[in-house]
């Protein structure tokens, strides 16, 4: 897949969407952290297209910084990102970047 190509499997977006909406409950729940904007994001875009968007934006997402300041980085939008389930929806690219982030924030992704 490249870089700009939506991905087919419509599935597995919708599962990806599903996965976004639970990172939006899981950090008001667990971290506390009322992510509105990025709530209103998947709901405006779908969570494909808003993960793609946090992904290539030069900024780190203010939510991952508030997960990292609750310890709760394993529910954030780049964990969920890099599992394998949702390989065929991401580049190398996509991964590397959530990889990354999570790495710079001193959490170990599981791949």
């Amino acid at each position: 897949m490249s870089e700009h190509d939506a991905p087919t499997n419509q599935h597995l977006v919708n599962e990806f969407h599903q996965a976004m909406l639970r990172v939006y409950q899981d950090a008001k729940r667990l971290a506390g952290y009322n992510a509105t904007y990025f709530l209103n994001m998947i709901n405006d875009h779908g969570g494909y297209e808003t993960a793609r968007r946090l992904l290539h934006t030069p900024n780190v997402p203010t939510g991952l910084t508030a997960l990292w300041q609750k310890g709760q980085l394993s529910i954030s939008m780049e964990n969920v990102v890099l599992q394998e389930r949702f390989d065929p929806l991401f580049t190398d690219d996509d991964r590397a970047i959530a990889r990354q982030r999570l790495i710079d924030y001193g959490f170990r992704p599981h791949r």
